[in-house]
C-alpha cells in the first residue's frame, strides 16, 4: 500500500470513531445531562471542542501510523503500543454514548478513567517507538485527562447534590 495512503487511513480511524461516537450521542436524549451541575471552570466552549478534536484525533492517528512503521524493529513492544492505542479509542468513543444512554456518572467516571489508563501506556510505549509519535499523543492524552477531571467533578457534585461555583 502507498504510504500516503496508509497515513490517510491512520488519520481516518479516530475521526471516524469520534463522528459515529458523538453521532450516537446525539441520538440520545441527553436533556438531562443539559441539567446536570457542572463547573464553570471546566465547562468548555462547544466550540473549542471539535476543532481541537479533530487536531488531536489527527496527530494521535500519524502517531500510530509511525509505530506501524515501526513494527519490523520494534515487533512485539509496537504490537503491545498499537493495543493499548486502540483500546483507548475504543474506551474514548464508547464514553459519551455510555454516558448518556445509561446516565450513570459514575460508570461514565469509570469509562473515562480505563480509557485514560489506556492512553498513559499508549503514549509510554510509543516513545521508545518514535520520539514523535510519544509527543503528538500527549495532547490526546491532556483531552482525557481534562475530560476524566470533568467527569469526576460532575459526577461528585451531582451525587451529593451540591451547588457548584
Amino acid at each position: 500500500m502507498i504510504e500516503w495512503a496508509k497515513i490517510a487511513i491512520a488519520i481516518s480511524i479516530p475521526q471516524i470513531g469520534s463522528y459515529v461516537s458523538n453521532h450516537v450521542a446525539i441520538s440520545i436524549d441527553n436533556s438531562w445531562y443539559r441539567n446536570l451541575k457542572k463547573p464553570h471552570m471546566f465547562n468548555t466552549p462547544s466550540w473549542i471542542i471539535s476543532p481541537f478534536q479533530i487536531t488531536t484525533y489527527s496527530a494521535t492517528g500519524y502517531a500510530s501510523y509511525l509505530v506501524l512503521r515501526g513494527m519490523d524493529n520494534f515487533g512485539d513492544g509496537a504490537a503491545i503500543a498499537l493495543t493499548f492505542y486502540g483500546a483507548s479509542l475504543a474506551l474514548n468513543f464508547t464514553w459519551l454514548p455510555l454516558c448518556y444512554q445509561t446516565k450513570n456518572l459514575g460508570l461514565a467516571t469509570v469509562g473515562a478513567l480505563a480509557t485514560w489508563g489506556c492512553a498513559i501506556q499508549c503514549v509510554r510505549r510509543f516513545y521508545p517507538i518514535s520520539i514523535t509519535a510519544g509527543r503528538l499523543t500527549i495532547p490526546y492524552l491532556a483531552w482525557l485527562s481534562y475530560k476524566a477531571i470533568f467527569n469526576i467533578a460532575v459526577w461528585w457534585h451531582n451525587s451529593k447534590g451540591e451547588e457548584i461555583e
